[in-house]
């Protein structure tokens, strides 16, 4: 149905680090080095809690313990001398993504570098055909030996025309192959692609979209290709349903030099809470502790924000699933009383009494400062007070750390901000 001929080969390479987590605590944190091919090992986000969270577990574990995966308890690993439990450690996990991303640097050029999450990259390398007198293959396997000589670390490589080739390539194929390197083009779409039939396993279909898939009698990524592109559409929406259509054929034509600037910003946090929240005053300084830190998030930006969202999610699903509400603010702000103040209102406004185990809040429609508008009604020169204030509490705390200068509030037992401040995306630095 496609001449493949027609559409760019922009030579892009999806770079995975195996078992980031793992990989990297078997090298740092275990006293003398390890290999993480071979060593059984768990990353888990809290030892001293038999239920806390499996973050990763090395190949050897998984293969010896198939149902040990992320998202597993702390409590299901087996107790034996050959198996390590170690500790998040995200400040060292940072270090070590980093020196992954310079290692790539040194074949590619900033603009040709998307680093897609902490342990996986895209790097494309058509502009460098000429540099480098090798082929993909090749070229992989020299990138492949130098992340591994420089920290370590192993990887996996998936090579296609575009990003998507190349990620599906890695996911489906690379990530299972001894070598841990594979190269698909688009003639292999109908051979390697098409035959799978866990559509969920194709990146960018999601569980919900796979079960309205099926509804449709589709089946396999073969049968999604062959079947009408204006009836997908007809599902599923035109963006999304000639992306279904496209992708089902390996089609892409994103570039990673193309940076995409999105035209509405947003600043979130977001917990889940390590116990039921029932009294109000609790969840109250939760929300506190989280309005505080979006206003000076917000304040380092320079940004305001139009509109205040909270998410409150319950406990049990016997309760339904919470709430989500949103507020416009007659006047855009980072300051966090008036921040707080509007996600009380919502709180009070939708909240039935349920046990609370996630609280969100979310600050939206963000304008810089030359677009705020000025409030005819309200006291500048306070504000301007306000603000030098806040920032000054900023400054000590970007100095001498998160914890130097806190509300009263936070030293309640039940407050999570002293916890949070000594941690880096939610887990232990």
């Amino acid at each position: 149905m496609y001449d493949y001929s027609q559409f760019p080969d922009n030579k892009v390479m999806a770079i995975d680090v195996k078992s980031f987590f793992a990989s990297v605590a078997c090298l740092t944190q275990l006293g003398t080095p390890h290999d993480p091919l071979t060593t059984k090992l768990a990353v888990v986000s809290d030892l001293s809690r038999e239920w806390s969270v499996v973050l990763a577990a090395s190949p050897a574990l998984k293969k010896e313990f198939p149902r040990i995966k992320t998202g597993s308890r702390h409590g299901e690993i087996p107790k034996r001398k050959d198996i390590h439990i170690v500790e998040s450690a995200m400040s060292t996990y940072i270090k070590y993504s980093n020196m992954v991303t310079n290692v790539l640097l040194d074949y590619v050029a900033p603009q040709d570098l998307y680093a897609y999450s902490v342990d996986e990259n895209f790097i494309q390398l058509k502009s460098y055909s000429n540099y480098f007198k090798m082929d993909l293959t090749t070229l992989a396997e020299r990138i492949q030996a130098d992340i591994r000589t420089r920290t370590g670390i192993p990887v996996t490589i998936g090579i296609g025309p575009n990003p998507l080739i190349a990620k599906l390539c890695l996911d489906l194929k690379a990530k299972h192959s001894p070598t841990g390197i594979e190269q698909w083009r688009y003639e292999d779409i109908p051979t390697k692609l098409w035959p799978l039939r866990t559509l969920s396993d194709m990146w960018g279909i999601a569980k919900k979209t796979e079960a309205k898939l099926h509804q449709l009698g589709i089946y396999s990524v073969g049968a999604l290709a062959k079947y009408p592109k204006k009836y997908l559409i007809q599902h599923f929406g035109k963006v999304k349903g000639e992306e279904l259509h496209l992708h089902a054929w390996g089609i892409d034509f994103s570039r990673l030099d193309e940076r995409y600037v999105p035209h509405s910003t947003s600043i979130s946090e977001s917990q889940i809470l390590m116990r039921d929240y029932t009294k109000i005053e609790e969840i109250q300084t939760i929300l506190l502790e989280q309005c505080e830190n979006l206003a000076f998030r917000a304040l380092r930006t320079k940004k305001f924000a139009r509109t205040i969202h909270l998410t409150i999610q319950y406990s049990h699903s016997g309760y339904g699933n919470g709430f989500s509400r949103q507020m416009q603010l007659d006047t855009e702000t980072n300051f966090t009383k008036e921040i707080y103040d509007a996600c009380v209102e919502l709180f009070h406004r939708h909240y039935t009494g349920e046990p609370v185990r996630v609280i969100g809040v979310s600050l939206k429609n963000l304008v810089s400062d030359d677009e705020r508008q000025l409030d005819l009604f309200e006291d500048e020169a306070e504000r301007e007070k306000r603000y030098r204030l806040a920032t000054v509490i900023d400054q000590i705390r970007q100095k001498h750390g998160k914890n130097s200068l806190l509300r009263g509030s936070s030293y309640f037992q039940h407050a999570t901000a002293r916890e949070r401040n000594g941690k880096l995306g939610g887990h232990k630095a």
